[in-house]
Order: structure tokens, then sequence, then C-alpha cells
């Protein structure tokens, strides 16, 4: 396809998400996000949609490091992106909080789920991993 020729895609965007922390450590919760849109000689978007857990293997007053794991699924649109698939998130990151509950970390993940690529008359149907790593940096209140 000489008209679209992505090796890697790269999304600056925001993830919502919310999780209930138990007293052990381990919180339950879902994200939507970050999505990749894009508009122009061709429209497409992907947003991924997931549900898991985190477990907090150290925590003090003021940070807590953990790893997560979740479910993932890949809602896809558009020219020339014809499906998304279910994958799984493994995620590390470090959160550190304020006496009155707001805070902020960073976090770390490797995301299995992918996108196809439909076949044009100029290339093969592909599948893409457009989050496949990630990095953020987020907020907690």
């Amino acid at each position: 396809n000489p008209g679209l020729d992505i090796q890697q895609l790269t999304v600056a965007g925001l993830e919502f998400s919310g999780y209930y922390l138990t007293p052990s450590g381990l919180a339950f919760g879902a994200a939507i996000g970050p999505a990749a849109l894009a508009s122009g000689d061709y429209d497409y978007r992907i947003v991924p949609v997931s549900v898991g857990m985190r477990w907090q293997f150290t925590r003090s007053d003021s940070a807590a490091m953990y790893l997560g794991a979740a479910a993932e699924k890949y809602f896809v649109g558009g020219d020339l992106i014809d499906d998304g698939s279910a994958g799984v998130a493994v995620t590390f990151g470090m959160e550190f909080s304020q006496p009155r509950g707001m805070g902020w970390g960073f976090e770390f993940g490797g995301h299995t789920a992918s996108v196809k690529v439909k076949a044009t008359a100029f290339g093969a149907e592909k599948t893409a991993k457009p989050g496949q790593f990630r990095i953020g940096a987020f907020f907690l209140f």
C-alpha cells in the first residue's frame, strides 16, 4: 500500500481508569484509552478497553509499587482497519500519594492486543500492535 506505510504508531493521549483498592493491596478496575484517532487521507479509530487487577507488592504512607494484569480489547473502525483483537496487558508501576489522597505515578506495560489492516490492491492484509509497549504518567484523585 503506497499510501500507508507506518512502521510505528506513537500515541500520546488520555486514559481514563477507575480501580477499587482492597486493604490487602489488590485493586480491581477498568480503563478506556488512550485512543488512536486519525483524520485525513485515511480515517481510523483504535480505542482500547480493558478490565484487570493490580497488586501493590510494596506500600508505604507515600508510595506503592504494583504489578498488574488485564484483559484488553481494541474497538476499531474507519478506512483500512478491519478488526481489533483481544489480548492481555502486563504492567509495572509506581504511585506517589499525598496525605489528602491526591497523587501521581508512572507505569510501563506490554500489550498483546492487535488490529488487522485491510488488504488493498497495493498490499496484503497485515496485523499491527499499536500499543505493544506503553509508558505513561498519571494523576490520582
